[in-house]
């Protein structure tokens, strides 16, 4: 038997088995792993934009006087360049009176949508025409206050 074997060889292993290059299923799962990384690294600086606009907006409506007689047209303004800032350009820069005072109240509950359309409407009128009555802030202000804290900026921005 021994004489009839002799082109026989020992058994070889095979060669190890080696990490590169990995199978297509590690492939996909790093392909995902990118994918989630930028969506995650994406995601958390949108809402540390949106952080700072919000921030800004409210250092600047602190900064209001809100003892003088043009505090209606800082708030006014304060409230559009952070809508501009929040919003599309196009879907805000154009709006005026009503319009303007729809964008603002939307999201409010219906009574609270009332009550601002109201005080706002009023607010609208003392920045054209001025009253001999003059108009108390404060509603003004924690009006200002909840759109801002509401608003739910999609884009982000600084203020110009």
């Amino acid at each position: 038997m021994q004489a009839s074997m002799p082109e026989l060889r020992d058994i070889h292993l095979p060669e190890p088995v080696s990490f590169w290059p990995p199978a297509p299923g590690w492939w996909l799962l790093a392909l995902l792993a990118f994918a989630l990384l930028t969506f995650a690294v994406l995601a958390i600086r949108r809402w540390r934009r949106r952080r700072q606009a919000q921030r800004q907006a409210k250092a600047l409506l602190a900064q209001i006087d809100w003892q003088g007689d043009q505090w209606p047209r800082e708030l006014n303004s304060l409230l559009k360049r952070a809508a501009m800032a929040y919003f599309p350009l196009n879907d805000v820069a154009s709006l005026h009176s009503g319009q303007w005072r729809e964008f603002l109240c939307q999201g409010l509950a219906d009574k609270q949508r009332e009550a601002f359309l109201e005080d706002y409407a009023r607010l609208q009128t003392q920045l054209y025409q001025p009253q001999t009555d003059p108009l108390s802030p404060e509603p003004y202000r924690r009006w200002a206050e909840l759109w801002l804290k509401q608003a739910l900026p999609p884009k982000g921005g600084d203020y110009v």
